[in-house]
Formats: C-alpha cells, structure tokens, sequence
C-alpha cells in the first residue's frame, strides 16, 4: 500500500488543506495543489469533501468507481478564475491517483497495551521552501482524526524494502474518559515493531505515515454521559533520539475542541 514518505510530503499535505497553494504564481489562474479529503461514495457525479465543506468534483470519474469510503491524500488543479467567492463546488483535474490513509481504530484503554518502540514525537515542526509549518494531530471532523505517525525506522534500499520495513510498524490506540474528567478523551498511542527471531534492525531515520484515526466509539462515550467533547489529550513514549524505549519519555499532545466548529 502506498504511504507517505518524507515529511515534506505530508508538510505540504497540511498546508494545503484549505484550497489555497502557497507555492502558486499570482499571475497563474491555474492553482495545484494537494490535500486531505474524504470520499463519501457515489456513482454519479461522485465527488470528495474538504473539511470545510466544499465539494471537489473531478472531471475524469473513471477513477471515482475504484474507491472506497475514507479520507484521501488528493494531489490535483483548477482553474481560479473560474471559482466564484464563496464557492462550495469546485470542478477538479486529478494530477495523480487519490491515495487512501490507512485507518485506525480506538479500543477502551485495559492498561495492558505496551510499547516496545518509541515514537519520534506527537509533533514536528519544519521549515519547507520558506514555510514554516508544524506536522501534528489534528480533528478532521467530530469523530475523524488525522494522526501522523512520527516514528524510527530503518536505511532502506528501494521501495520494495521500504514497504518490507513499515510492515514491521503496528499503531495502536486506546481511549479512555476520566470521571473526574468527562469531557475530555485520553487517547493513548502504542508503537510495536516486530522483527524476525534474534533480528538486530538499527533504525535511525525519522518517518511519517498518515492514519485516519476514527475516534467515534470515545466521543460516544462521553456524549452518552450528556456531555460534549472539549479536549483530546493524546499520550504515548517519544525519544527524539533513538526509538529505544529505555530513553523515551511521556509525551502529550492538546488539542482544544472549541477551535473546531463542529456540530
């Protein structure tokens, strides 16, 4: 499955999450751009969404029959010019196929999920072509996150190595809501590696991979209680220098939900 590399992709990803392209000449009409979407189905004049609503119709549909329902790394163009203000439907060329985040699931915190390979870190910040830019977690929508992996891995040789090296990687997420605490949704990040029997993997190289983190059964829980989310507190063992669990430290990561205007 393809994933994300380098961090600059996922930085640029990020940046272009509002229908805007920092790298684009004033003088061109013609904006490219890359961002995350959700794909919700359909047939006819099917179409993906952007987190603020507006609707990215692609002018080739044939690749639309292949997709399922999630949220996408969308790399395409259009034409400014041709976008009234305040537009919520826009007419896209794809550059490239849409790309689909892997996703993750939350699980009810038992106290017996174990880490035996630190993160990198929750967050990342960046200077790419001039813009600095952090790389973090973040809400798509109420029960949607987008999680970046940040993590240690290994010198690879190609792609086929690459690919042979992440399958090694396991994400796992537990939630738990405090009483003491009802609104708020404690996730808790575990990164397991599994090498072959008696395997010595040196891993030096910072990478990230993008998750669709669904968090609905936590956000659940804490509306069932009459309650309305207003924090995520994320938690997991990071080591900035190493993915040894030895040096890693407890890590969180806030974000506050009254930035988001969700329903």
């Amino acid at each position: 499955m393809k994933q994300l590399k380098f961090f600059a992709l996922a930085l640029t990803l990020l940046m272009g999450i509002s229908l805007t392209s920092c790298f684009n000449d004033d003088d061109n009409p013609i904006v490219s751009t890359s961002m995350f979407v959700r794909y919700d189905g359909g047939y006819y004049g099917a179409s993906f969404t952007t987190m603020d609503g507006v609707r990215l119709i692609p002018t080739d549909q044939s690749v639309m029959l292949t997709l399922t329902e999630g949220l996408y790394n969308l790399n395409f163009q259009y034409n400014r010019d041709e976008v009234p203000e305040g537009a919520k439907e826009i007419t896209i060329t794809l550059l490239s196929d849409p790309v689909r985040l892997d996703r993750l699931y939350t699980s009810p915190e038992s106290g017996s999920s174990v880490s035996n390979a630190a993160l990198y870190a929750f967050e990342y910040t960046y200077n790419y072509a001039g813009w600095p830019t952090t790389l973090c977690p973040m809400l798509y929508d109420k029960t949607t996150m987008i999680y970046p992996a940040l993590f240690w891995r290994a010198v690879v040789a190609d792609d086929d190595a690459y690919e042979e090296e992440l399958a090694k990687h396991q994400f796992t997420v537990t939630y738990e809501v405090k009483p003491a605490e009802p609104t708020v949704l404690y996730l808790y990040v575990n990164h397991n590696v599994t090498d072959e029997a008696g395997e010595v993997v040196s891993r030096t190289v910072n990478n990230v991979v993008m998750y669709e983190l669904n968090i609905q059964a936590g956000v659940a829980a804490i509306e069932s209680a009459g309650q309305k989310m207003s924090k995520i507190i994320m938690i997991g063992k990071c080591n900035s220098s190493s993915d040894n669990m030895e040096g890693a430290q407890e890590a969180r990561f806030e974000i506050d939900c009254s930035k988001y205007n969700f329903d």
